[in-house]
């Protein structure tokens, strides 16, 4: 049997030098540095959202990241889903809320490519 298995991001692509940078949730886009991802999301709830803490890693020398930016987001009618297309990685995330109390999540989503 014959398998094919493709993981672009099989190699070390992040030098793994986390910073945290800490967000009030609502109308701020949050990112990092023109050479980061963002690899881990962290929410605070207080009975309502709180803070909202993103953690950004520098991407290794010889990639770099995608200028062209694509947007996903969730809708009424997909509310928890809000994730970035195959192969491409998280960059940006923005939440806002509603006058209902729905929360709206768009995320700027770009490709790593090899120099």
């Amino acid at each position: 049997m014959q398998v094919r298995c493709e993981n672009e991001f099989s190699q070390s692509l992040f030098k793994m030098d986390s910073q945290k940078d800490t967000y009030f949730p609502f109308g701020n886009t949050m990112g990092c540095n023109p050479d980061q991802a963002i690899t881990g999301i962290d929410v605070c709830f207080e009975g309502d959202l709180k803070y909202v803490s993103v953690e950004c890693n520098t991407i290794q020398p010889g990639y770099i990241i995608d200028n062209a930016t694509d947007v996903a987001g969730n809708s009424k009618n997909s509310p928890t889903r809000a994730t970035c297309p195959d192969k491409k990685s998280m960059i940006s995330l923005r939440l806002n809320k509603d006058t209902n109390g729905e929360i709206n999540v768009r995320i700027g989503c770009s490709k790593i490519i090899k120099k």
